[in-house]
Protein backbone atom coordinates (compact mmCIF):
# COMPACT_ATOMS: atom_id res chain seq x y z
CA UNK A 1 0.00 0.00 0.00
CA UNK A 2 3.04 2.19 1.14
CA UNK A 3 4.52 2.27 -2.30
CA UNK A 4 1.11 3.42 -4.27
CA UNK A 5 1.75 6.24 -2.37
CA UNK A 6 3.11 9.29 -4.37
CA UNK A 7 6.46 10.59 -2.41
CA UNK A 8 4.88 13.93 -3.66
CA UNK A 9 1.56 12.92 -1.21
CA UNK A 10 4.14 11.92 1.67
CA UNK A 11 6.07 15.38 1.40
CA UNK A 12 3.26 17.50 1.16
CA UNK A 13 1.47 15.58 4.08
CA UNK A 14 4.41 16.22 6.05
CA UNK A 15 4.77 20.03 5.85
CA UNK A 16 0.81 20.24 6.03
CA UNK A 17 1.30 18.48 9.13
CA UNK A 18 4.04 20.83 10.47
CA UNK A 19 2.06 23.82 9.76
CA UNK A 20 -0.64 22.71 11.51
CA UNK A 21 0.89 21.53 14.86
CA UNK A 22 2.94 25.26 14.64
CA UNK A 23 -0.30 26.90 14.09
CA UNK A 24 -2.41 25.18 16.40
CA UNK A 25 0.69 25.74 18.83
CA UNK A 26 0.79 29.36 18.55
CA UNK A 27 -3.06 29.69 18.75
CA UNK A 28 -2.83 28.91 22.66
CA UNK A 29 -0.70 31.79 23.12
CA UNK A 30 -1.69 34.98 24.75
CA UNK A 31 -2.29 38.43 22.20
CA UNK A 32 -2.08 40.89 24.74
CA UNK A 33 1.52 41.17 25.56
CA UNK A 34 4.94 39.61 24.73
CA UNK A 35 6.73 37.29 27.39
CA UNK A 36 10.54 38.17 26.77
CA UNK A 37 12.27 41.16 26.27
CA UNK A 38 14.05 40.34 23.22
CA UNK A 39 10.53 39.79 21.76
CA UNK A 40 9.44 43.34 23.38
CA UNK A 41 12.25 44.57 21.40
CA UNK A 42 11.95 43.40 18.31
CA UNK A 43 8.48 44.01 18.14
CA UNK A 44 8.47 47.49 19.02
CA UNK A 45 11.15 48.21 16.65
CA UNK A 46 9.08 46.38 13.79
CA UNK A 47 5.28 48.38 15.16
CA UNK A 48 7.77 51.26 14.54
CA UNK A 49 8.63 50.74 11.35
CA UNK A 50 5.39 49.42 9.76
CA UNK A 51 3.88 52.69 10.44
CA UNK A 52 6.93 55.12 9.72
CA UNK A 53 8.81 53.55 7.75
CA UNK A 54 12.17 54.06 9.70
CA UNK A 55 14.17 51.56 11.45
CA UNK A 56 15.13 52.74 14.58
CA UNK A 57 17.06 51.01 16.81
CA UNK A 58 20.43 51.30 19.14
CA UNK A 59 23.26 49.39 17.46
CA UNK A 60 22.78 46.31 19.43
CA UNK A 61 19.32 45.73 17.80
CA UNK A 62 20.15 46.52 13.92
CA UNK A 63 19.74 42.75 13.12
CA UNK A 64 17.34 44.09 10.61
CA UNK A 65 15.63 40.67 9.16
CA UNK A 66 13.20 39.60 12.24
CA UNK A 67 11.85 43.14 12.26
CA UNK A 68 11.35 42.98 8.40
CA UNK A 69 9.52 39.97 8.79
CA UNK A 70 7.22 41.52 11.85
CA UNK A 71 6.75 44.72 10.10
CA UNK A 72 5.50 42.93 6.87
CA UNK A 73 3.04 41.07 8.77
CA UNK A 74 2.00 43.90 10.69
CA UNK A 75 1.47 46.48 7.17
CA UNK A 76 -1.14 43.37 6.52
CA UNK A 77 -3.04 42.41 9.53
CA UNK A 78 -2.10 45.26 12.09
CA UNK A 79 -0.09 45.37 15.50
CA UNK A 80 -1.59 41.91 15.71
CA UNK A 81 0.99 38.96 17.35
CA UNK A 82 -1.10 36.26 16.78
CA UNK A 83 -1.15 37.13 12.58
CA UNK A 84 2.66 37.60 13.03
CA UNK A 85 2.98 33.65 14.77
CA UNK A 86 0.95 32.23 12.45
CA UNK A 87 3.25 34.03 9.47
CA UNK A 88 6.52 32.08 11.34
CA UNK A 89 4.39 28.86 11.84
CA UNK A 90 3.83 28.90 7.90
CA UNK A 91 7.58 30.24 7.19
CA UNK A 92 8.25 26.21 9.22
CA UNK A 93 7.03 24.45 6.74
CA UNK A 94 10.19 25.66 4.63
CA UNK A 95 12.56 23.96 6.64
CA UNK A 96 10.44 20.59 6.56
CA UNK A 97 10.71 21.26 2.77
CA UNK A 98 14.65 22.37 2.62
CA UNK A 99 15.60 19.40 5.40
CA UNK A 100 13.82 16.91 3.28
CA UNK A 101 15.93 18.24 -0.05
CA UNK A 102 18.99 18.12 1.64
CA UNK A 103 18.50 14.56 3.16
CA UNK A 104 17.59 13.30 -0.57
CA UNK A 105 19.87 15.06 -2.17
CA UNK A 106 23.00 14.10 -0.41
CA UNK A 107 21.60 10.79 0.43
CA UNK A 108 18.71 8.78 -0.40
CA UNK A 109 14.58 9.62 -0.06
CA UNK A 110 14.14 7.35 2.91
CA UNK A 111 16.77 9.93 4.62
CA UNK A 112 14.88 12.98 3.81
CA UNK A 113 11.79 12.13 4.40
CA UNK A 114 12.78 10.49 8.71
CA UNK A 115 14.42 14.22 8.46
CA UNK A 116 11.75 16.12 7.42
CA UNK A 117 9.40 14.14 9.95
CA UNK A 118 11.88 15.24 12.98
CA UNK A 119 11.94 18.46 11.61
CA UNK A 120 8.40 18.79 11.19
CA UNK A 121 7.41 17.75 15.22
CA UNK A 122 10.09 18.28 16.73
CA UNK A 123 9.45 20.47 19.95
CA UNK A 124 11.81 23.08 20.06
CA UNK A 125 11.13 24.12 16.77
CA UNK A 126 7.80 23.88 17.33
CA UNK A 127 8.51 26.67 20.45
CA UNK A 128 9.98 28.92 18.39
CA UNK A 129 7.32 29.81 16.05
CA UNK A 130 5.54 31.07 19.01
CA UNK A 131 8.48 33.45 19.72
CA UNK A 132 9.69 36.38 18.35
CA UNK A 133 13.16 34.97 18.25
CA UNK A 134 15.70 35.73 15.32
CA UNK A 135 16.47 32.48 15.79
CA UNK A 136 13.36 31.13 14.55
CA UNK A 137 13.79 33.39 10.85
CA UNK A 138 17.83 32.27 11.56
CA UNK A 139 16.98 28.71 11.09
CA UNK A 140 14.76 29.02 7.97
CA UNK A 141 17.40 31.16 6.41
CA UNK A 142 20.18 28.72 7.34
CA UNK A 143 18.45 25.67 5.96
CA UNK A 144 17.77 27.26 2.61
CA UNK A 145 21.62 28.59 2.16
CA UNK A 146 22.65 24.74 3.01
CA UNK A 147 20.06 23.32 0.48
CA UNK A 148 21.56 26.57 -2.27
CA UNK A 149 25.29 25.11 -1.49
CA UNK A 150 23.72 21.14 -1.98
CA UNK A 151 22.17 21.65 -4.54
CA UNK A 152 25.25 23.45 -6.44
CA UNK A 153 27.26 19.94 -5.44
CA UNK A 154 24.50 18.50 -7.33
CA UNK A 155 24.16 20.83 -10.57
CA UNK A 156 26.91 22.74 -10.53
CA UNK A 157 24.32 25.51 -11.49
CA UNK A 158 26.02 29.08 -10.63
CA UNK A 159 22.43 30.30 -10.11
CA UNK A 160 22.50 28.36 -6.56
CA UNK A 161 25.55 29.99 -5.58
CA UNK A 162 23.84 33.52 -6.18
CA UNK A 163 21.13 32.70 -4.55
CA UNK A 164 22.64 30.59 -1.69
CA UNK A 165 25.02 33.59 -1.21
CA UNK A 166 21.49 36.16 -0.56
CA UNK A 167 20.27 33.55 1.68
CA UNK A 168 23.61 33.55 3.82
CA UNK A 169 23.83 37.47 3.35
CA UNK A 170 19.97 37.63 5.20
CA UNK A 171 20.94 35.06 7.80
CA UNK A 172 23.84 37.41 8.63
CA UNK A 173 21.40 40.14 9.03
CA UNK A 174 19.35 38.17 11.28
CA UNK A 175 21.98 36.48 13.27
CA UNK A 176 25.78 37.85 12.44
CA UNK A 177 26.69 34.83 14.09
CA UNK A 178 26.29 33.53 10.25
CA UNK A 179 29.51 35.08 9.40
CA UNK A 180 31.18 32.33 11.22
CA UNK A 181 30.11 30.08 8.08
CA UNK A 182 31.20 31.98 5.43
CA UNK A 183 34.63 30.63 4.93
CA UNK A 184 32.87 27.21 5.13
CA UNK A 185 30.25 28.12 2.76
CA UNK A 186 33.26 29.65 0.21
CA UNK A 187 35.60 26.48 0.97
CA UNK A 188 32.59 24.18 -0.24
CA UNK A 189 31.76 25.62 -3.20
CA UNK A 190 35.46 25.89 -4.39
CA UNK A 191 35.68 21.83 -3.55
CA UNK A 192 32.96 21.12 -4.58
CA UNK A 193 33.55 23.17 -8.68
CA UNK A 194 35.88 22.02 -11.05
CA UNK A 195 39.24 24.15 -11.59
CA UNK A 196 38.08 25.84 -14.35
CA UNK A 197 35.32 27.73 -12.56
CA UNK A 198 36.48 27.01 -8.73
CA UNK A 199 37.55 30.60 -8.29
CA UNK A 200 34.76 32.12 -9.98
CA UNK A 201 31.76 30.13 -8.16
CA UNK A 202 33.65 31.51 -4.58
CA UNK A 203 33.98 35.17 -5.91
CA UNK A 204 30.42 35.23 -6.55
CA UNK A 205 29.16 33.73 -3.72
CA UNK A 206 31.63 36.29 -1.55
CA UNK A 207 30.21 39.17 -3.88
CA UNK A 208 26.79 38.39 -3.77
CA UNK A 209 26.89 38.14 0.21
CA UNK A 210 28.98 41.74 -0.03
CA UNK A 211 25.93 42.88 -1.79
CA UNK A 212 23.03 41.66 0.48
CA UNK A 213 25.02 43.15 3.35
CA UNK A 214 26.57 46.12 1.96
CA UNK A 215 23.62 48.41 1.93
CA UNK A 216 23.32 47.76 5.40
CA UNK A 217 26.65 48.40 6.34
CA UNK A 218 26.27 51.91 4.60
CA UNK A 219 23.05 52.69 6.44
CA UNK A 220 24.86 52.42 9.72
CA UNK A 221 28.11 54.15 9.06
CA UNK A 222 25.65 57.35 8.24
CA UNK A 223 23.29 56.19 11.48
CA UNK A 224 26.11 55.71 14.00
CA UNK A 225 29.10 57.37 12.40
CA UNK A 226 31.26 54.24 12.72
CA UNK A 227 32.11 50.89 10.45
CA UNK A 228 29.64 48.57 11.95
CA UNK A 229 29.06 45.58 9.67
CA UNK A 230 25.55 44.41 10.91
CA UNK A 231 25.24 44.87 14.53
CA UNK A 232 27.18 45.35 18.19
CA UNK A 233 27.66 42.94 20.51
CA UNK A 234 30.11 40.26 20.05
CA UNK A 235 32.87 42.62 22.14
CA UNK A 236 29.78 43.07 24.91
CA UNK A 237 29.25 38.85 24.87
CA UNK A 238 32.92 38.41 24.77
CA UNK A 239 33.31 40.38 27.98
CA UNK A 240 30.32 38.47 29.55
CA UNK A 241 31.68 35.20 28.73
CA UNK A 242 35.54 36.29 29.77
CA UNK A 243 35.66 38.22 32.89
CA UNK A 244 36.65 37.36 36.78
CA UNK A 245 33.09 36.63 37.72
CA UNK A 246 32.39 34.58 34.69
CA UNK A 247 30.82 31.11 35.15
CA UNK A 248 29.82 29.91 31.69
CA UNK A 249 26.43 29.36 32.55
CA UNK A 250 23.69 31.18 30.95
CA UNK A 251 22.87 33.65 33.55
CA UNK A 252 26.33 35.12 32.00
CA UNK A 253 24.15 36.64 29.48
CA UNK A 254 23.05 39.06 32.20
CA UNK A 255 25.87 40.27 33.32
CA UNK A 256 27.03 44.28 32.78
CA UNK A 257 29.91 46.01 34.52
CA UNK A 258 29.32 46.88 38.04
CA UNK A 259 25.56 45.34 37.02
CA UNK A 260 24.06 43.80 40.09
CA UNK A 261 24.52 40.38 38.68
CA UNK A 262 28.21 41.16 38.30
CA UNK A 263 28.52 42.83 42.57
CA UNK A 264 26.62 39.40 43.68
CA UNK A 265 29.43 37.14 42.07
CA UNK A 266 31.85 39.44 43.45
CA UNK A 267 30.63 39.30 46.35
CA UNK A 268 30.87 35.48 46.77
CA UNK A 269 34.37 35.41 45.87
CA UNK A 270 35.76 33.37 49.26
CA UNK A 271 38.95 36.00 49.49
CA UNK A 272 38.77 39.40 50.03
CA UNK A 273 42.07 40.00 47.67
CA UNK A 274 39.75 38.63 45.17
CA UNK A 275 37.45 40.97 45.67
CA UNK A 276 39.41 43.89 45.74
CA UNK A 277 41.35 43.01 42.63
CA UNK A 278 37.80 42.54 40.28
CA UNK A 279 36.66 46.19 41.84
CA UNK A 280 39.67 47.37 40.90
CA UNK A 281 39.77 46.21 37.21
CA UNK A 282 35.55 47.15 37.32
CA UNK A 283 36.35 50.72 38.16
CA UNK A 284 39.70 50.82 35.65
CA UNK A 285 36.93 49.70 32.93
CA UNK A 286 34.18 51.67 34.40
CA UNK A 287 36.72 54.66 33.94
CA UNK A 288 37.64 53.96 30.10
CA UNK A 289 33.64 53.56 29.46
CA UNK A 290 32.87 57.01 30.96
CA UNK A 291 35.55 57.99 28.15
CA UNK A 292 32.55 57.25 25.60
CA UNK A 293 30.15 59.20 26.49
CA UNK A 294 28.83 62.40 25.34
CA UNK A 295 29.38 65.25 28.62
CA UNK A 296 27.49 67.63 26.84
CA UNK A 297 24.13 65.55 26.77
CA UNK A 298 21.54 65.53 29.75
CA UNK A 299 20.80 62.52 30.61
CA UNK A 300 24.19 61.00 29.79
CA UNK A 301 24.59 59.07 26.74
CA UNK A 302 27.25 56.43 25.43
CA UNK A 303 28.53 55.89 22.02
CA UNK A 304 27.83 52.45 21.85
CA UNK A 305 29.80 51.32 19.22
CA UNK A 306 32.63 52.66 21.08
CA UNK A 307 31.30 50.62 24.25
CA UNK A 308 30.95 47.61 22.69
CA UNK A 309 35.18 48.10 21.61
CA UNK A 310 35.91 48.97 24.64
CA UNK A 311 34.33 45.60 26.53
CA UNK A 312 35.91 43.65 23.41
CA UNK A 313 39.30 44.35 24.37
CA UNK A 314 38.44 43.89 27.77
CA UNK A 315 37.46 40.28 27.12
CA UNK A 316 40.35 39.70 25.03
CA UNK A 317 42.69 41.07 27.72
CA UNK A 318 41.37 38.67 30.25
CA UNK A 319 41.76 35.83 28.27
CA UNK A 320 45.34 36.11 27.27
CA UNK A 321 46.19 36.65 30.99
CA UNK A 322 44.18 34.10 32.28
CA UNK A 323 44.19 31.05 29.70
CA UNK A 324 43.30 28.57 31.25
CA UNK A 325 39.94 29.93 32.89
CA UNK A 326 39.15 30.80 29.43
CA UNK A 327 39.69 27.17 28.10
CA UNK A 328 37.20 25.94 30.90
CA UNK A 329 34.77 28.45 30.58
CA UNK A 330 34.82 27.56 26.88
CA UNK A 331 33.90 23.71 28.11
CA UNK A 332 30.90 24.80 30.30
CA UNK A 333 29.83 26.95 27.73
CA UNK A 334 29.94 23.68 25.56
CA UNK A 335 27.86 21.63 27.64
CA UNK A 336 25.54 24.58 28.54
CA UNK A 337 24.82 24.37 24.84
CA UNK A 338 24.09 21.19 23.88
CA UNK A 339 22.24 20.67 27.16
CA UNK A 340 17.64 20.36 26.68
CA UNK A 341 17.49 23.66 28.33
CA UNK A 342 19.22 26.41 30.05
CA UNK A 343 18.75 26.86 33.56
CA UNK A 344 18.60 30.24 34.49
CA UNK A 345 18.45 32.44 37.81
CA UNK A 346 14.38 33.58 36.78
CA UNK A 347 11.67 30.57 36.34
CA UNK A 348 9.10 30.77 34.07
CA UNK A 349 6.15 28.21 32.63
CA UNK A 350 8.82 27.62 29.65
CA UNK A 351 11.31 26.38 31.54
CA UNK A 352 8.96 24.06 33.74
CA UNK A 353 9.72 20.57 34.69
CA UNK A 354 6.94 19.19 32.61
CA UNK A 355 8.35 21.34 29.34
CA UNK A 356 12.04 20.33 30.55
CA UNK A 357 11.60 16.33 30.32
CA UNK A 358 9.94 17.07 27.14
CA UNK A 359 13.26 19.34 25.90
CA UNK A 360 15.47 16.24 26.73
CA UNK A 361 13.44 13.46 25.21
CA UNK A 362 13.56 15.42 22.21
CA UNK A 363 17.05 16.72 21.83
CA UNK A 364 19.16 14.11 23.73
CA UNK A 365 18.14 11.16 21.36
CA UNK A 366 19.01 13.04 18.07
CA UNK A 367 22.28 14.36 19.65
CA UNK A 368 23.15 10.18 20.56
CA UNK A 369 22.25 9.49 17.18
CA UNK A 370 23.65 12.66 15.18
CA UNK A 371 26.88 12.03 16.48
CA UNK A 372 26.90 8.39 15.30
CA UNK A 373 25.72 10.18 11.94
CA UNK A 374 28.58 12.52 11.71
CA UNK A 375 30.43 9.70 11.02
CA UNK A 376 27.80 7.51 8.88
CA UNK A 377 27.25 10.55 6.65
CA UNK A 378 31.01 11.61 5.59
CA UNK A 379 31.70 7.61 5.07
CA UNK A 380 28.75 7.63 3.03
CA UNK A 381 29.10 10.97 1.30
CA UNK A 382 31.89 13.33 1.63
CA UNK A 383 29.97 16.63 0.36
CA UNK A 384 27.99 15.95 3.06
CA UNK A 385 30.99 17.83 5.10
CA UNK A 386 28.87 21.19 4.81
CA UNK A 387 26.22 19.39 7.63
CA UNK A 388 29.58 19.16 10.00
CA UNK A 389 30.77 22.58 8.83
CA UNK A 390 27.87 24.53 9.78
CA UNK A 391 27.52 23.01 13.34
CA UNK A 392 31.29 24.08 14.00
CA UNK A 393 30.87 27.43 12.27
CA UNK A 394 27.88 27.94 14.71
CA UNK A 395 28.84 26.38 18.27
CA UNK A 396 32.44 27.63 17.91
CA UNK A 397 31.34 31.50 18.04
CA UNK A 398 29.14 30.40 21.53
CA UNK A 399 32.36 28.78 22.98
CA UNK A 400 34.03 32.32 23.00
CA UNK A 401 31.36 34.21 24.24
CA UNK A 402 28.16 33.25 25.82
CA UNK A 403 25.73 30.53 25.46
CA UNK A 404 22.06 28.93 25.80
CA UNK A 405 20.17 26.43 24.63
CA UNK A 406 18.67 28.86 22.34
CA UNK A 407 21.33 29.83 20.55
CA UNK A 408 21.57 25.93 19.03
CA UNK A 409 18.56 25.41 17.99
CA UNK A 410 19.00 26.72 14.48
CA UNK A 411 21.40 23.70 14.54
CA UNK A 412 19.03 21.03 15.36
CA UNK A 413 17.87 21.08 11.98
CA UNK A 414 21.34 19.54 10.79
CA UNK A 415 21.70 17.23 14.07
CA UNK A 416 17.98 15.75 12.47
CA UNK A 417 20.00 14.98 9.58
CA UNK A 418 22.59 13.83 10.80
CA UNK A 419 20.66 11.42 12.90
CA UNK A 420 18.41 10.25 10.21
CA UNK A 421 21.34 9.49 8.25
CA UNK A 422 22.51 7.29 11.03
CA UNK A 423 18.58 6.14 11.37
CA UNK A 424 18.05 4.98 7.66
CA UNK A 425 21.65 3.33 7.46
CA UNK A 426 20.67 1.40 10.42
CA UNK A 427 17.41 0.68 8.88
CA UNK A 428 18.59 -0.44 5.43
CA UNK A 429 21.13 -2.74 7.44
CA UNK A 430 18.69 -4.47 9.47
CA UNK A 431 15.95 -4.92 6.24
CA UNK A 432 19.01 -6.58 4.39
CA UNK A 433 20.13 -8.46 7.26
CA UNK A 434 16.59 -9.84 8.20
CA UNK A 435 15.89 -10.63 3.95
CA UNK A 436 19.13 -12.75 4.01
CA UNK A 437 17.89 -14.70 7.00
CA UNK A 438 14.42 -15.11 5.58
CA UNK A 439 15.55 -16.28 2.15
CA UNK A 440 18.66 -18.33 4.11
CA UNK A 441 15.91 -20.18 6.31
CA UNK A 442 13.25 -20.67 3.53
CA UNK A 443 16.10 -22.19 0.86
CA UNK A 444 16.55 -25.94 0.94
CA UNK A 445 19.34 -27.55 0.01
CA UNK A 446 19.57 -29.46 -3.28
CA UNK A 447 19.74 -33.56 -3.09
CA UNK A 448 22.86 -35.26 -4.55
CA UNK A 449 21.38 -36.93 -7.59
CA UNK A 450 21.46 -41.15 -6.82
CA UNK A 451 23.28 -43.07 -9.37
CA UNK A 452 21.39 -45.67 -11.29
Amino acid sequence: MWRRISPTWILLGLVLGAIFVRVAYVWTLPTDHLQWRDEQEFDEIAWRLARTGRYESAPYRATPALPWFLAAVYRVAGHNYRAARVAQAVSGGVIVLAVYAIGASLFTRVTGYVAALGVAFYPPLIYLAGVFYAEHLFTVLLVATVLCLVKWWQTKRLSWVVIGGIGLGLGALCRPVALAFVPFAAAYVGWTASARIRWQSMAILLAVLSMTIGPWTVRNAITFHHFVPISTGLGLHLWRGNNETSRGDTDDGQLLPGGKMWQQRVEEFPDAAQRDAARAREHRLESALMQSAVLQSTPLQFDLVKVDRLLAGAGEEWMVYHPEDALRLSAIRLLELYSAFSRTHTQTEDVSHRNQIIAAVSFYPVLAMGLIGVVVAWYRQPASVVLHAVIVAGTVVYLLTTACTRYRLPLDPFWILLASVAVASGWERARVAATSAWHSAWERPERPSQAP
